[in-house]
């Protein structure tokens, strides 16, 4: 038989909080968040992440928000994690300003939040304007951008930019 981990054995008995207590403790969360992170995706996929975030005390809610800071700006783990912090922020609006320890966490979740959204509009935009550079090329029938670099790059020269040179009016 199959050894399965103990979060695992929860899963598989529907015991979802049990579950995501367990890939919350400190050793799992320290070296392997991956695991935590898959759990958090799986509890989402099933539709019962709400449930398992739901109903936890400060201790507990402060477990969640640590994670969720420690690991919210890491590329692979920022499309599950912004969804569980919308989540736990969905879930916990009511109470915040019951205690002040949960409230620093969630001000700084909030930044957080924020910050990685504005870096993923970037990213899009950056996405967007190789798109429209690319398509152009495409369309002109123009040469793939690496037949435009030199094959050799000129030294870099701290004078002021470069004036043409006879060769280049003969050109």
């Amino acid at each position: 038989k199959k050894h399965l981990e103990w979060y695992d054995r929860d899963l598989k008995s529907f015991r979802i909080s049990k579950a995501l207590d367990r890939v919350l403790e400190p050793n799992c969360v320290i070296k392997t968040p991956e695991v935590t992170v898959s759990i958090i995706k799986e509890l989402n996929r099933r539709g019962v992440l709400a449930n398992a975030l739901a109903g936890r005390d400060e201790k507990e809610i402060t477990r969640v928000l640590n994670f969720l800071i420690r690991n919210l700006s890491q590329p692979r783990f920022a499309p599950v994690l912004i969804n569980a912090a919308e989540i736990i922020i969905d879930i916990y609006l009511p109470v915040i300003g019951q205690s002040s320890v949960v409230d620093k966490k969630f001000i700084v979740l909030q930044g957080l939040v924020e910050k990685e959204i504005d870096y993923q509009r970037e990213l899009l935009e950056t996405l967007g304007m190789m798109d429209m550079l690319f398509a152009t090329m495409t369309r002109n029938g123009s040469a793939p951008v690496w037949e435009h670099v030199p094959a050799e790059l000129p030294e870099e020269k701290t004078e002021s930019p470069r004036q043409p040179s006879d060769t280049d009016k003969n050109s």
